[in-house]
């Protein structure tokens, strides 16, 4: 919506219980004039109210929202993977598989789990959402700052990567897109003490995001050997 420095009323979007399609397409972009038409307008006046419409009981829950985005997931799967279908289908269980059994913090979980289908808000994904803002890293200046740049690329990343007490040289032609390089990386399962390099790598990116907005809202910035501490305590 504008910033014209008024008071912004969603009254003003509605007229006779109906989405005031000259008004929103004024005001928003076009994706986000479409996700507000597709809002159903209740007719009997009562208050707003948060529904989730995945759950049976409109109640959002962490275990729904999985459902929804691996459902999309393997939607998308069924598009590309033509005849290595069950290849496509048995890695991307083995992932999931993997990330929920590791012995590592629920947050860290979770955090692993927005970043494979790569839904972190990095600047450059707000900036293509919004076309508000700076889509380059605050660090470094140079890159634009994805998911990938972040956790890989960037300066700050690579110092600490260097440090890490575990590395994973052989997919680093992978590191251009986290999914694939999880993928790769949740194969080192079966050798020796596999698990548990793979939970001091999520706690390794873990810290490297924790960095990262520490920076960004804070402007403070840690060295790199503590970040490494940090991730292996």
């Amino acid at each position: 919506m504008p910033d014209s420095g008024e008071e912004q009323k969603m009254e003003d979007l509605i007229s006779n219980f109906r989405w005031n399609r000259n008004e929103i397409y004024g005001r928003f972009n076009r994706e986000d004039a479409e996700n507000i038409m597709r809002i159903p307008i209740s007719l009997s006046r009562s208050g707003d109210m948060h529904f989730w419409i995945r759950s049976k009981h409109g109640e959002y829950s962490v275990k729904s929202c999985y459902q929804v985005l691996l459902k999309e997931e393997r939607s998308k799967g069924s598009e590309t993977k033509g005849d290595s279908g069950s290849s496509y289908d048995d890695s991307n269980t083995q992932i999931w598989k993997t990330l929920w059994g590791l012995n590592i913090k629920h947050k860290i979980k979770l955090f692993i789990w927005r970043c494979i289908p790569n839904t972190l808000t990095a600047r450059e994904t707000i900036f293509r959402r919004t076309k508000q803002g700076s889509p380059f890293c605050s660090r470094c200046g140079d890159n634009m700052e994805t998911m990938e740049h972040i956790l890989f690329h960037c300066e700050q990343a690579q110092k600490v990567w260097k440090l890490a007490p575990v590395q994973w040289d052989g997919i680093q032609n992978q590191i251009g897109c986290f999914k694939k390089w999880w993928a790769a990386l949740v194969q080192a399962t079966s050798r020796n003490k596999g698990r548990q390099h793979i939970a001091l790598t999520a706690n390794i990116l873990w810290q490297l995001w924790k960095d990262r907005n520490k920076m960004e809202f804070e402007g403070k910035e840690r060295d790199g050997l503590k970040i490494v501490q940090k991730a292996s305590t």
